[in-house]
């Protein structure tokens, strides 16, 4: 169970305000035995594995063979595998395979927890990366003040309140 180390560009690459680094492949790596068993399964059955725990190595086995559907699944279990001891850790490799809303979902983990987070070996990672500790500090904020934005958009469009009962 492991990352693939080696990077090199890829075909695959989609602009979405990412980094090209983001979206690499990696050739000639290895993966574990049982995320190998788990893609060649679901190559050619279409099955995916209940309750196994899925390792970013079977996502990028996922990309690199083009299976969207085994794609998506690593994904939603990695979102479901977050906790504090790998957020940072997951946030870095969530950007690095340009996995938008695996992403998004660690990025509002950490921030939620980030005075938690903060205080892990893994935040020593992420401090190799700006641009997403940026992200993290950006998220924080929208999260802290999006009542505020709520309520600034209610006065602009003058909705009536009543007490205790919302709009009128």
């Amino acid at each position: 169970m492991g990352i693939p180390r080696n990077q090199q560009d890829s075909a695959q690459a989609v602009d979405h305000g990412w980094s090209a680094e983001a979206a690499t492949a990696r050739e000639g790596e290895q993966m574990d035995p049982r995320s190998f068993a788990i893609l060649y399964d679901h190559m050619f059955t279409g099955g995916l594995p209940p309750g196994e725990e899925v390792t970013w190595c079977l996502l990028w086995a996922a990309r690199q063979f083009r299976l969207q559907r085994l794609a998506i699944f690593c994904e939603v279990q990695l979102a479901l595998q977050v906790d504090v001891s790998n957020a940072a850790f997951s946030l870095v490799q969530s950007h690095k395979f340009a996995s938008k809303h695996l992403w998004a979902a660690v990025l509002k983990f950490v921030a939620d927890a980030l005075p938690i987070v903060s205080k892990t070996s893994g935040w020593l990672l992420l401090q190799n990366y700006p641009s997403l500790l940026t992200e993290v500090m950006d998220q924080r904020v929208r999260d802290r003040y999006c009542p505020t934005a709520f309520m600034d958009h209610r006065m602009k469009d003058r909705i009536p309140l009543h007490k205790g009962r919302g709009a009128l």
